[in-house]
């Protein structure tokens, strides 16, 4: 089976994005009601481009505070003009300064960030001294 990168009759793309954010004034990744989130923020960048709502689907969910460096996420344009590979540079003209897009690249249609994530690495710092840690955040 061939997959579909593009569907002709109304040119769907699917755009992945690995996307790296400093997570401390976020409330985790996923869109929550009420607080700031990264999927939200990254959303409504995305609405301010294509001036219509759009949802993206992360690979993961992180907690608040949690930083990522390569949280990849994929969402579906229609018949938009805009070449995939500067998404990128675009999104992050319009994304604040602890949120960085560090790709775009067509996918699969068929593609989703969670069901076809291969493996997902996690990293945690815990800090138990006594001493305060001035780099800690």
């Amino acid at each position: 089976m061939r997959l579909q990168i593009i569907n002709a009759v109304n040119k769907q793309r699917n755009i992945k994005l690995v996307i790296a954010y400093q997570g401390t004034r976020y409330k985790g990744w996923q869109r929550q009601p009420d607080v700031m989130t990264v999927q939200e923020t990254v959303e409504l960048a995305l609405q301010q481009i294509l001036a219509r709502p759009v949802q993206i689907r992360g690979a993961s969910r992180t907690d608040a505070g949690v930083h990522a460096q390569g949280q990849v996420a994929n969402f579906i344009v229609e018949n938009c003009p805009i070449p995939t590979h500067a998404f990128a540079d675009i999104l992050n003209g319009k994304l604040p300064d602890d949120i960085a897009v560090r790709s775009s690249v067509d996918v699969p249609l068929e593609f989703h960030a969670s069901r076809d994530a291969l493996h997902k690495t996690y990293h945690y710092r815990i800090f138990n001294s006594g001493l305060k840690d001035v780099m800690y955040h």
